[in-house]
C-alpha cells in the first residue's frame, strides 16, 4: 500500500512550476534590453555622425584650401537646359533598367503571385478550421516573402540607376561644371579640381538616379522661380512716359 507521505513517484524537488512564466518574462526582458541598447546606439550615432562629418569637412578645407569659383554669365539659365537634358536621359535610363530588371526578376515574382492566388483560392475552399489555420499561416508567410522580394527588386533598381548615373556623370555630363567658368576651374589646384569633380559626379549621379518624376518636380520649381523673377522685374521696371 503506498504511503501518502512518501508517494511512489514523488515530484522532483528542483522542478519549478513557474518556469514557463519565468522563461517568457526573461525573454521579454531580454528583448526590452536589446531594444534599449539599439536605441542608445542609434542616439549616439545620431549625435556622433554630424560631428564626424563636420570634422571631415574641416579637415578637407584645411587640406585643399579651396578658392572661390567664378560663375558663368547667365548661369541660372544654364540650369534649365541641363535639367531638360537630364530629364531625357533619366527617361531613357528608367526604360533600360526596367527591361533588364524585368528579365531578371519577373519570373520569380510571377511564380510567387501564382502561389498566392492558389493559396487564397484554397483558403476559400477549405472548411476545416485546422486546415484553414494552416493555409492562412502559409499565406501570411508567402505574402511577407513577396513583399521582401518587391523591396529587394526596388533596392536593386535604385542601385543600378545610381551607378548608371555615376557612369554618365563620369562620361562628361555634370551639373556643377556647366555653371562655372572653365578657365577658372582649370586654374585651380589639383586637390580642389579633384574634390570639385568628385562632388559633381556624386551630385549628378544622384540627380539622374532620382528618376524622371523627381527631375520633373525640380523643373517645375525652377520654372516657377524663373517666372516669378521675371514678373517681379516687370513690376519693378520704371514706366516710360507716353510720348506727346
Amino acid at each position: 500500500m503506498p504511503d501518502p507521505e512518501h508517494p511512489e513517484h514523488p515530484e522532483p524537488a528542483n522542478v519549478d512550476r513557474d518556469q514557463p512564466e519565468r522563461s517568457t518574462s526573461d525573454l521579454a526582458a531580454k528583448r526590452r534590453s536589446r531594444a534599449d541598447q539599439d536605441g542608445s546606439w542609434r542616439s549616439q550615432a545620431a549625435f556622433v555622425m554630424p560631428l564626424a562629418i563636420v570634422g571631415l569637412m574641416a579637415g578637407g578645407i584645411i587640406w585643399v584650401r579651396p578658392t572661390p569659383l567664378e560663375l558663368r554669365d547667365h548661369a541660372v539659365s544654364q540650369v534649365g537646359s541641363f535639367l531638360g537634358v537630364a530629364f531625357v536621359i533619366s527617361i531613357f535610363l528608367e526604360r533600360a533598367i526596367e527591361v533588364f530588371i524585368s528579365v531578371w526578376r519577373n519570373p520569380d515574382a510571377a511564380r510567387l503571385d501564382v502561389q498566392l492566388e492558389r493559396l487564397e483560392q484554397l483558403l476559400k475552399e477549405t472548411e476545416s478550421p485546422k486546415e484553414k489555420s494552416q493555409v492562412r499561416a502559409h499565406l501570411d508567410q508567402l505574402k511577407i516573402t513577396r513583399a521582401r522580394y518587391k523591396v529587394d527588386t526596388q533596392t536593386l533598381a535604385m542601385w543600378v540607376s545610381f551607378f548608371s548615373g555615376l557612369l554618365i556623370s563620369v562620361a562628361g555630363l555634370r551639373c556643377l561644371e556647366t555653371l562655372v567658368v572653365a578657365e577658372n576651374l582649370a586654374s585651380l589646384s589639383d586637390k580642389q579640381q579633384f574634390l570639385f569633380r568628385m562632388v559633381d559626379v556624386l551630385l549628378t549621379g544622384g540627380l539622374i538616379a532620382g528618376g524622371s518624376e523627381g527631375l520633373h518636380k525640380i523643373s517645375q520649381v525652377y520654372t516657377t522661380f524663373i517666372d516669378t523673377t521675371k514678373q517681379r522685374l516687370r513690376d519693378n521696371a520704371p514706366q516710360t512716359p507716353p510720348s506727346p
